[in-house]
């Protein structure tokens, strides 16, 4: 009998990296909203996740973002209900792809300019997100003190 992680692809999954603490999360694929959304509650409520949160986040293997403009608030809400947990985050995204990389960015920018990121700000519970071509660039960034 086949086991059900052969079977059932997951979008996007994390684990932990004992070595550097990272999380290192990967997707892969056509990602949605409801992954997105369904990867960030995991991630911010897993209490095996070291604080604070670095993340590598990997999209290189992802084709495309199928992401509504509703699941960004539902993203930011999440955010936003978990101050300590993304207090001090850094979040690396790597990607490769012009779209998901074009894709990335925008949601940097709005994560740094959007009214919620002000409020978690005044809150001391800010987190930082860059985003790269090179993963290696995104684990240099990591380590930084930056």
């Amino acid at each position: 009998m086949v086991g059900w992680e052969e079977v059932v692809a997951i979008p996007v999954s994390y684990r932990v990296d004992e070595s550097t603490g990272f999380v290192l999360s990967r997707a892969s694929e056509i990602v949605t909203g409801r992954d997105l959304t369904t990867y960030l509650s995991a991630l911010l409520t897993d209490p095996t996740i070291p604080r604070p949160l670095r993340d590598l986040n990997d999209l290189r293997a992802v084709e495309r973002f199928d992401v509504e403009p509703d699941a960004i608030r539902r993203l930011v809400s999440i955010a936003e209900a978990h101050p300590e947990q993304i207090r001090g985050a850094k979040l690396a995204v790597v990607a490769v792809n012009e779209i998901v990389y074009g894709m990335s960015r925008m949601l940097e920018l709005l994560m740094d300019s959007s009214p919620v990121a002000e409020k978690l700000r005044e809150r001391g519970a800010y987190g930082e997100m860059n985003v790269f071509r090179d993963i290696e660039e995104a684990r240099s960034w990591l380590l930084s003190d930056e």
